[in-house]
């Protein structure tokens, strides 16, 4: 089941009471707040909102975990996805599931190189991959991106694990290099893909000014000593018309960032053959733009 969190506004209280008049409306959203509480609006069976009228009320937070909890008791399967309003109130819902819209950036990671590189051809470009979990998944990835790029070089401290895989991948003709030199090995990395090095881990290491950071992690990376890249943090999608029509119909549409709406629909997290459309790329700052894309481009790939 989906739970969408959002701010009450007059759209919504317009659809909700739309049968009360106005004065009686304003009553039980005055009741609603000084209890702590919000409203509950159902879409259909697996997807509800939930409208809350004051978000910098602390105590709501806690009603809504209740709330969330008891949904989980019976549909088993619950996540949340927060509106940009009340994401800076994340840490009061946890430990309940919250989507963190990573998935589909990981999936199709290919497609994000591309969109970094540019006019710059893929196969002339060296990659730089920072990952101290030798897992299926993180394996899957870089073998897919070997095979699309110059060469990729994967920084970690399991280097004797990730030496197995390097000779794994020379049997199909796939050259990777490893090495875990803080003071060396990003020196000149002007694209890196963070998979789970902590922003504390980072700091360990001599990161190329100017580079561009692709972060498939659910920390935040925002704070490098002396750098002045680009930290991809994620992508936004174009929806497809009647998704499109299904969350503005239900007034949702303009809180959440598409990419969110879109993994929300996502029944599985198993690869699909899915095409998607990446509008854009989201930083720390939100979108970020062509022009400063092209400039770190222009510094950096060539």
């Amino acid at each position: 089941m989906n739970v969408y969190i959002k701010e009450l506004e007059i759209n919504d209280k317009i659809d909700y009471f739309n049968k009360l008049p106005k004065f009686i409306c304003n009553i039980i959203i005055c009741l609603v707040e000084k209890t702590n509480y919000f409203f509950i609006k159902n879409i259909d069976e697996d997807n509800k909102i939930y409208l809350v009228p004051d978000i910098e009320k602390i105590k709501v937070y806690k009603n809504i975990k209740k709330t969330l909890k008891r949904e989980k008791i019976q549909t088993q399967k619950v996540q949340a996805i927060l509106s940009e309003k009340i994401k800076k109130y994340e840490n009061e819902l946890k430990p309940l599931y919250i989507l963190d819209a990573k998935t589909t950036l990981i999936k199709n990671i290919d497609e994000v190189l591309e969109k970094i590189i540019g006019d710059n051809k893929s196969e002339f470009q060296d990659i730089y991959i920072l990952t101290n979990n030798y897992i299926n998944s993180n394996i899957n990835m870089i073998r897919k991106i070997a095979t699309k790029v110059k060469s990729v070089n994967i920084i970690t401290k399991e280097l004797e694990k990730y030496n197995m895989l390097e000779n794994i991948l020379m049997e199909d003709g796939i050259l990777i290099n490893i090495s875990n030199n803080k003071r060396k090995s990003l020196k000149k990395a002007k694209i890196i893909i963070n998979i789970d090095f902590t922003q504390q881990e980072m700091k360990n290491y001599n990161i190329y000014r100017n580079a561009i950071i692709i972060n498939i992690t659910k920390e935040q990376i925002d704070k490098l000593n002396g750098f002045d890249g680009i930290i991809v943090q994620n992508i936004e999608v174009k929806l497809k018309k009647e998704q499109e029509k299904k969350f503005y119909n239900n007034n949702i549409i303009n809180s959440f960032r598409n990419i969110e709406l879109y993994e929300s629909l996502q029944k599985s997290r198993e690869e699909t053959n899915e095409k998607i459309e990446i509008l854009y790329l989201y930083g720390n700052k939100g979108k970020i733009s062509e022009k400063e894309l092209i400039n770190k481009q222009n510094i950096g790939l060539k």
